[in-house]
């Protein structure tokens, strides 16, 4: 049996799935979120492997705690000439989640809030 840390057990696995998320996001001058437009992007490595249900959890996931009013997401997985990463604990959802909050944050900062 092998007990790794959690630097050693990432390195060993290739770490979570780059995933890659761009958005249009409209928000009044008060910093109210009227709607998010957002694309997601998937790196699974060299073969499909599980991506399709990552990808699927990471939608699921990717308008987090908010209420938008109108909310469109798009998915694309692409491979790539990288090593295949191995899925972890909630697969998609950490990037996802941290996602909305990226966004949030921009509006936030670009409403002066």
């Amino acid at each position: 049996r092998l007990h790794l840390d959690r630097d050693q057990d990432q390195a060993m696995v290739a770490g979570r799935e780059p995933m890659h998320f761009h958005y249009k996001v409209s928000a009044d001058s008060t910093g109210r979120v009227g709607g998010l437009d957002l694309s997601v992007d998937m790196d699974p490595g060299w073969f499909l492997g599980d991506s399709v249900r990552e990808l699927s959890s990471a939608m699921a996931s990717s308008d987090n705690c908010y209420k938008f009013q109108h909310f469109v997401a798009r998915r694309n997985v692409a491979t790539t000439h990288t090593p295949h990463t191995t899925t972890m604990r909630a697969p998609g959802k950490m990037q996802a989640i941290l996602a909305s909050d990226v966004i949030m944050e921009h509006v936030a900062r670009e409403t002066g809030m």
